[in-house]
């Protein structure tokens, strides 16, 4: 049986996460890591050619959180650009050859502002908790679409 197809807005924030694998710490900051998941992330950004406003993220030792806004259902490639360069290049750094993520990305949309300030809220948090972690959040370059 095949995923079931994703419904995208046309335009409008989402709340990412992808988990590794079993929940293993592929992650794990360290100098190397660190260069390498910061520079795919800039680099998928720029790629999207602004059809991929990046907000928020965090990064912990086995999964990540994005708040994104995208436009004209540019997320997908966005994920799988950052997905496929993160799992290769981090791979590579902690000797990991095996299937690097536990399944499909989640994209919740963000439906109002009080769960756009949620989102933002949870992925600064959640970076708090975890041991080990970076996290780096962006001022949007506008208010808010929303409402």
């Amino acid at each position: 049986m095949g995923w079931p197809l994703r419904m995208f807005q046309e335009e409008g924030y989402y709340f990412v996460t992808s988990r590794c694998f079993q929940g293993r710490l592929l992650l794990r900051p360290s100098a190397e890591v660190n260069e390498v998941v910061g520079g795919v992330l800039a680099r998928a950004v720029q790629q999207s050619a602004g059809n991929v406003r990046l907000h928020a993220f965090t990064f912990a030792s086995n999964h990540f959180h994005l708040l994104v806004w995208e436009r004209g259902a540019a997320l997908a490639g966005f994920m799988q650009y950052l997905r496929a360069n993160v799992s290769r290049k981090v791979g590579r750094l902690v000797d990991w050859s095996g299937g690097f993520w536990e399944r499909r990305y989640s994209a919740e949309p963000v439906l109002d502002d009080t769960a756009l300030v949620s989102n933002v809220a949870s992925t600064s948090v959640s970076s708090a908790y975890a041991s080990t972690r970076w996290k780096r959040t962006f001022r949007p370059m506008r208010p808010p679409l929303l409402g």
